[in-house]
This record gives structure tokens, C-alpha cells and sequence, in this order.
């Protein structure tokens, strides 16, 4: 039976060769050298791929050729903000840090946050406290004027009818900017916003900014005119700086409310990371915190890590084939003259959360060209004892006269992941034509158990405007990734918890009196698309709730708005299970029936917490044939008697139909 095994198992392994060569059947042997290459040059550095750039466009102005890609990289060779991940004290590290040209400095457990020269940089990364350095990538969900978004979420009308306008509510805003483009008194002068708006922290680089911030703050205010306002930039101290921002506006500035739209490239996947434990600590201090679900749709692979040799390209490839096939390239398309950012992680702690042995599996990611053989771009640190997360960035010019690419994920090192993720969190307008998986792009603190995360609608295709059905955008981030390991790095047994994210929709494509975007609607004044448009229009509707019944909890106004809510059962390019789903939440928000349901509750002492969606990774990746089982969990300690109640209906059904038989 032993030698039965042994050549069966031979010929599979023959058969896997085989089909892998194939797959590579154009790959040159200088392929596999340029791999190497990338992975033995990258590991040894403690910057990121994105760093090094930086640094040779520093030293080699002159001799780059003008894309696109090139010339953002000229405009961002003076200051940066970066996160150094540190091996020794921290707080010791950045005094050492400091006299080393870092300034603007903010300090956790694990990270030291701040900015600094570029040509400082070799310097820094030099010391010896420093394990990893990275540049800090914020970006936002973008995508005499009346957001058309108060119509179609039904608040017209709602301050006046119930006498209340958010007076005594204070509002903080998280954005790029606020008054970097110079329009606020403008703005003021036209009646778009207040006079007395608090800007604590203003963007550091003005040549940058959107003043994003300052949109949301006009669309609150068309619907909350009472409102105080205090903007303060997301983009100001690195993910330590931006969590430590959060908890300024809660105790420093006593918000009620936070809203944001600034996510980061470093944001944890299966961990909650330093913004998101932030959040959860003001939501426990009463601040409702509400988020922009972000704009990257379906634009995500995730997978388990089926590790196959590559015999060509001497490595330990991910195969894309859940078949019986293999496939070590994922193609995917990028037009001419667009970008692809691309964010990896694998089921690792990271070590910027929970320090410790950080990352034990070394994951790289390559960019190919359609014959598989050319590799134009990667990401190849050594991930080992620190965060598990590579940033795969490429520019496909314009007159490149393609448009066809292949992913490749290498096993590079440590022990192999059981899980691997990529998410496209950006606006992307190539596809992944392949294996795509349609998972889950909510990530971050817009994962937060206390969060509000809210998916967008355009407010004209809605019920409210006419249309037949309301509908959420295909760009809308949808949840669905799994809370893998606690905040000490502790994996979650047999079982991972995905959140019931996004909790709401909410509308977008509005009108405000300058931020860019195509007037979708011919009334000659910009429409404002994306998630960052559709989180405050929440934002007010929950400040004119809070100053009618101050005694709401966050969690509760979360419940109301979830429970008020209208349901989705279409997107703009498909139907949509009825209830909850991971794409549109609990549905569109509805002002009216929000602020009675508000009113009706504020006698109940006892209201439900979100509900928590429960998967049984272990069964899953026992069999990959398995399909994970989906439970609904309630966390207000009446889950069991519920599943007990569910399971006795079950048995009586099932006797009942013997009975019939």
C-alpha cells in the first residue's frame, strides 16, 4: 500500500511540475534571476519599496523620464510623514529619532510617527532601534448650496418639525484639508457654512490638499445649522497621530460626534489597529463615530495560500486555481495612462499593534507582463517580526500598448500563511480577469465594532427622486473581511468574527459650492461622489438626533439608524439579498423614521448591539471545498437562548414531517 502512495503521490507531483511550466512555457532564465534579485536587494533594506523610490528620484532627478508616476514622485522629495516601527523603548527611540531630523513626533508602544526630510531618511533607517520604516499613506474616499442628499434620505424638514437644528452638539471632522484651496470665507459669505468653525489641526502640506474637509463640513451643515464645528487633518502624524487625533477631539475638544473619510495603506486587516482600538475607546466615552465605508467595491482577492513550486522561477508560488489545476499568475488588465495600488496582507499579527514576534511568514508580491515573463515591479521586504503587509504600486503609461499584467505571490520565508488578501483601496479602472474572489474591501477602523460605516447611494437613484428602487454604488466598500487575531496578537481559536459592516448607505454624487467632480446632474455646480459624501450626511442627521434626545448612546443611535433603515435590494449592477447584507448594510438611512424611532426609545433600558457575523475558518481550511457556515450572533446576551429556540423549531419541524411521511 506504501509504494501505492508513494507513486501516486510522485505522479501528482510530476503532474504539478508539469502544469506550472507550462504556465510559464515563454518565462526566460534571466525571470527567475530578477526575482532574486528584487527579494535579496529589497529584504535587506528597513524602507519600503515606495522609500526607495523616493530616494532615486532624490539622487536622479535629471535622468527620469516625465510620467505621470515620475513627477509625483519629484513633487513628494521634500517632507514626509512616516511610521518607523522600533525594536527597543520607544520613547527612547524617539528622542534618538529626534536629533536625527524627525519631527512632529507622536509615540505608541511599538511606532514612532512623524515627519522628516528625504534626504534625512538613510540616516534614520540606519539606527539601530529602527526595524522598519514606511511612508504614512492617508488617503480619503472621494470619489449658496443644498445637498440634493437631504431629499433623498428623507430629513427635509426634520430640525424644523422637531424643533431642534443640532444646537449644543459639537461636531469633529477628520479629512485631508480644510482651508488649503483659501474658500472659507467664501463659503461663510454665501451662507455654506458657520463662522465659528475651530480648525485644530490644519494640513501640514497645503500643495496636497483637497480641503475635503471642508465639503463635509457644508453638508453637514445643511442639515444640522446649529451645529459647532472642529475640523482637524487625518494626514497630521502618521497612524500613531491619527489615533491620537481621534482621542483629542473626544477629550481635549468634547465632540459628540466624529466623522471621517481618512483611511491609511498600514490599516490592519484581520487585527484592529491602532486607529480602530481609538475608535472603540471614544465610542465607550460616548462619541459617536461615524466613517466612510470607503470606494473599492468588490476590488479584493482572498484566498487560502495553496503553496506550489515554481521550478522555473525557483520559487514557493501561490496558486491562484482552487481546481485541481494550478495557476501561479492571477491575470488582471490596467489601462493606459491608470495606476494600481495594491495592499497585501496574510493572517500574521502585526507587530506595530501587538509587538511581540510579529509576522512569522514572509510574503512578496510580483507585477508581470502578459507572457509571465518580465517581472515590472514588486514588493520583497522581509516581513519576518514585523507587520505582515507589502504595497505593490505600478504606472502603466500612456502609448505602453498593453493593458494585460499578472499577479505572483511568493512564499519568500518563516512558515506559510493559511490565508492571503489583497484589496485595490483606491479608485481602480482596470479588473482582475481571473480567480477573482469579490471579497471584502472594509478594512480598518471603518471595521469597528463601535463604528458607523456607511456605503453610498447616489442620492438620484433613490425612491425619494423617482427612480424605481434605491440602489447602492458597485464602488461602495463592501464588508465581509474577517477579525482574525485580538489586539495582543492572539489568534481567535476555531472561529474568526466578521462584522456586519457597512452598517448604513447613505446619499452621494451631492452638490457643493467647489469640490471637483463631473456635474452629473447639468445643474452647473460640482456633484460630489464617493463614500466621503455619504458619511456626513449621517453626521447631521445623528447631531439633530443627539440634541433630541441627549441620553441616546452611541450604540443605540447605531441600532436606530440600522433598525430605520430602509432596505437595499439593488445595486447599479445587481439584485441584492433581502436584509442585511455585506454590500448596502442595513440599507438608506431615513431621517424621519431615525428621529422617531429615537423618540420611541428613549424609555427602553435594553437595546439590542449590533449583531456580529460568526465563520468557522478552521472547518474551512481543513476542506477547501467547504463553504464557510454563517450565523448571526447577538451580543446582548441572549444569543444562546435564541439558538436553542431556532434549534427546538428545527427538531419539531423535522419530527413533523416524519410524522406526515
Amino acid at each position: 500500500m506504501n509504494k501505492f502512495i508513494t507513486f501516486y503521490a510522485a505522479i501528482a507531483t510530476l503532474l504539478i511540475t508539469v502544469q506550472t511550466t507550462n504556465a510559464h512555457a515563454q518565462t526566460t532564465p534571466s525571470s527567475a534571476s530578477i526575482i532574486k534579485d528584487a527579494q535579496v536587494k529589497q529584504k535587506s533594506q528597513r524602507i519600503t519599496v515606495d522609500l526607495q523610490r523616493k530616494l532615486d528620484a532624490l539622487s536622479n532627478t535629471a535622468d527620469r523620464p516625465q510620467t505621470r508616476r515620475s513627477v509625483q514622485d519629484r513633487q513628494s522629495l521634500s517632507t514626509l510623514t512616516v511610521d518607523i516601527l522600533v525594536a527597543s523603548d520607544a520613547d527612547k527611540a524617539a528622542v534618538a529619532f529626534k536629533a536625527l531630523g524627525l519631527h512632529n513626533i507622536t509615540v505608541t508602544d511599538q511606532v514612532v510617527s512623524g515627519q522628516i526630510e528625504l534626504s534625512l531618511l538613510p540616516a534614520l533607517s540606519s539606527h539601530p532601534a529602527v526595524k522598519h520604516i514606511r511612508e504614512y499613506r492617508p488617503y480619503t474616499h472621494r470619489g449658496s448650496v443644498t445637498s440634493q442628499g437631504v431629499i433623498a434620505m428623507r430629513s427635509k424638514g426634520l430640525g424644523w418639525a422637531n424643533d431642534v437644528d443640532g444646537s449644543g452638539v459639537r461636531v469633529g471632522v477628520m479629512s485631508d484639508s480644510f482651508n488649503c484651496l483659501g474658500g472659507e470665507q467664501a463659503d461663510i459669505a454665501s451662507g455654506d457654512l458657520p463662522d465659528n468653525i475651530i480648525v485644530a489641526k490644519e494640513m501640514t502640506d497645503c500643495a496636497s490638499g483637497s480641503d475635503e474637509g471642508r465639503a463635509l463640513i457644508q453638508i453637514i451643515y445643511d442639515i444640522a445649522k446649529g451645529a459647532e464645528f472642529i475640523f482637524a487633518s487625518g494626514y497630521v502624524g502618521g497612524s500613531a497621530g491619527a489615533a491620537e487625533t481621534v482621542l483629542e477631539l473626544a477629550e481635549k475638544y468634547r465632540v459628540d460626534i466624529i466623522v471621517d473619510d481618512v483611511a491609511s495603506y498600514s490599516a490592519g486587516f484581520f487585527q484592529d489597529d491602532l486607529m480602530t482600538q481609538a475608535v472603540e475607546q471614544v465610542v465607550d466615552m460616548g462619541v459617536s463615530y461615524i466613517t466612510a465605508a470607503g470606494n473599492a467595491g468588490h476590488n479584493s482577492y482572498e484566498d487560502l495560500f495553496r503553496g506550489v513550486y515554481d521550478p522555473i522561477l525557483d520559487v514557493t508560488a501561490h496558486d491562484f486555481d482552487p481546481s485541481a489545476s494550478v495557476a501561479t499568475l492571477q491575470p488582471i488588465s490596467i489601462p493606459e495612462n491608470a495606476d494600481i495600488s495594491l495592499i497585501l496582507q496574510w493572517d500574521n499579527p502585526m507587530f506595530s499593534i501587538s509587538g511581540g514576534a510579529g509576522a512569522r511568514s514572509d510574503i512578496d508580491i510580483f507585477l508581470l507582463n502578459e507572457e509571465g515573463n518580465e517581472v515590472l515591479t514588486s514588493s520583497a521586504l522581509n516581513n519576518l517580526g514585523k507587520d505582515p503587509i507589502e504595497i505593490l504600486d505600478y504606472y502603466n503609461p500612456e502609448g505602453s500598448q498593453t493593458t494585460r499584467f499578472n499577479l505572483m505571490i511568493v512564499h519568500a520565508g518563516g512558515e506559510p500563511p493559511r490565508l492571503v488578501k489583497y484589496i485595490l483601496p483606491v479608485k481602480f479602472l482596470g479588473s482582475i480577469d481571473a480567480f477573482h474572489t469579490y471579497s471584502g474591501t472594509i478594512i480598518g477602523h471603518a471595521n469597528a465594532a463601535g463604528a458607523i460605516s456607511v456605503g453610498a447611494t447616489l442620492y438620484n437613484r433613490t425612491v425619494r427622486f423617482e427612480h424605481e428602487n434605491d440602489q447602492v454604488e458597485s464602488f461602495s466598500s463592501a464588508g465581509g473581511t474577517p477579525l482574525l487575531f485580538d489586539i495582543y496578537g492572539n489568534r481567535f481559536g476555531t472561529a474568526s468574527f466578521i462584522r456586519m459592516k457597512p452598517n448604513v448607505t447613505a446619499p452621494n454624487g451631492i452638490n457643493t459650492t467647489f469640490y471637483p467632480g463631473e456635474d452629473i446632474d447639468g445643474d452647473g455646480l460640482p456633484n460630489f461622489r464617493g463614500t466621503s459624501a455619504a458619511a456626513p450626511h449621517v453626521a447631521g442627521l445623528v447631531a439633530l438626533m443627539r440634541e433630541a434626545v441627549p441620553k441616546m448612546t452611541p450604540r443605540q443611535i447605531q441600532h436606530v439608524l440600522q433598525s430605520s433603515a430602509r432596505d437595499i435590494q439593488h445595486s447599479d449592477h445587481r439584485p441584492l439579498p433581502k436584509g442585511f447584507d455585506l454590500h448596502s448594510g442595513h440599507g438608506l438611512v431615513t431621517g424621519w423614521q431615525a428621529m422617531s424611532d429615537a423618540k420611541a426609545l428613549v424609555l427602553s433600558k435594553h437595546l439590542p448591539e449590533p449583531g456580529t457575523l460568526l465563520y468557522d475558518y478552521a472547518s474551512w481550511m481543513e476542506d477547501d471545498d467547504t463553504t464557510p457556515a454563517t450565523v448571526t450572533r447577538s451580543t446582548s446576551g441572549g444569543g444562546s437562548v435564541h439558538f436553542l429556540l431556532i434549534a427546538l423549531l428545527l427538531l419539531m419541524l423535522k419530527i413533523r414531517v416524519r410524522t406526515n411521511r
